[in-house]
């Protein structure tokens, strides 16, 4: 039982890392910082305006002490009447200006944790979007064995030995789907700390997406879809070959997944100019409806146009894992979609440029 629990235990161990300490640690050094920054600009504003007005305080003072000292000559008189007065003058700056830095650290503290922090306040939206995601994930095989076996229960007189085998299988074919969603998440969760580990290299992209193409023809084949790939030239980018395929083979298990039976799945490239080339899959499957296209590469999230297609196999995160690794290598996705006509996903890669007298690690 406890070989069971454990990997729901690593994974709540991930996601507490990955979603919360980075996050506020960050947090917490932006304020800093501003708060720093931000005192001293103030401070040093204050101090220049408590100069001014010391100078003005005193240059007012002046025809006072010449008045004094015409009336009274050099005593103490005319002494006590400038010291009483700066020293009221002085007592109103020091109130005024000290008010209105207050006013100023307030206003700029409210600014400043609201901006900062609503980055935060995204991220835990997201994080119990994705906890409730987990659950929905992990509920239904939960649910299904449960009313397998409350089934069994109430017919225990009567249930033969072949219906408690079937049971049996279904409640372990739950577990096989519980065991590889929970895999899935697993390997999201480490998979910034994968990609921090990896350092970025030349690598040829034709080669890879032919290589990779070749590879998912006998799925596509399975499924009845032809999976064509258009002539490409050789083309070299900065990145990760493993992470690249890695890419790829998400999308066009997605392409596949939500094509039916007799549609085709497009694999071509691009060089663009401003030294870029273009990577793209499309299909003639169900398409992307207005409504799904923002939540597209949310972890979980399927979209609700799929024409009765099972995605039984699909874990849900595929796309979200697609945008992780486009973000390390820089590049930049767009989809273009219609619903019941199929869908265009672009990946745009900028081209490494070999420096003369330098050569390719």
């Amino acid at each position: 039982m406890n070989r069971f629990w454990k990997p729901f235990a690593e994974l709540a161990t991930a996601l507490k890392d990955s979603l919360t300490v980075d996050i506020f640690a960050e947090a917490r050094f932006k304020i800093a910082v501003l708060y720093f920054v931000t005192g001293i600009l103030i401070f040093s504003v204050a101090s220049y305006v408590i100069y001014r007005q010391t100078v003005d305080i005193m240059q007012n003072a002046i025809p006072l002490i010449q008045q004094g000292t015409a009336q009274y000559g050099t005593g103490g008189a005319s002494a006590a009447i400038v010291v009483q007065t700066v020293s009221a003058e002085v007592q109103r700056m020091n109130m005024t200006v000290g008010l209105w830095v207050i006013l100023a650290m307030l206003l700029l503290a409210y600014i400043f944790a609201g901006t900062i922090l609503f980055p935060i306040k995204r991220a835990m939206e997201k994080q119990r979007r994705f906890a409730a995601d987990v659950a929905h994930e992990l509920r239904t095989p939960l649910s299904v064995m449960k009313l397998d076996k409350e089934v069994a229960l109430l017919n225990a007189s009567t249930v033969t030995r072949e219906e408690l085998l079937a049971i049996m299988e279904s409640n372990l074919e739950e577990v096989d789907r519980m065991a590889r969603t929970t895999q899935f998440l697993l390997d999201f969760s480490h998979l910034e700390s994968r990609l921090a580990k990896l350092t970025p290299v030349p690598i040829d992209l034709s080669s890879i997406v032919t290589r990779t193409t070749t590879f998912m023809q006998k799925v596509a084949t399975e499924k009845g879809v032809l999976l064509k790939l258009l002539p490409t030239e050789a083309v070299t980018i900065k990145g990760n070959v493993t992470a690249v395929e890695e890419m790829l083979m998400n999308l066009l298990k997605n392409a596949i997944a939500y094509t039916p039976s007799g549609g085709t799945v497009t694999v071509s490239m691009a060089q663009k100019s401003h030294g870029n080339v273009v990577l793209t899959v499309a299909d003639t499957g169900v398409g992307i409806t207005d409504e799904d296209l923002p939540r597209l590469f949310e972890p979980f999230y399927r979209g609700k146009n799929t024409n009765g297609i099972r995605t039984d196999h699909q874990s849900g995160l595929g796309l979200a894992i697609v945008k992780e690794l486009i973000r390390w290598h820089r590049a930049t996705i767009s989809v273009s979609s219609v619903s019941g006509d199929g869908t265009s996903i672009a990946i745009k890669f900028p081209l490494f440029v070999m420096k003369r007298g330098s050569a390719a690690s």
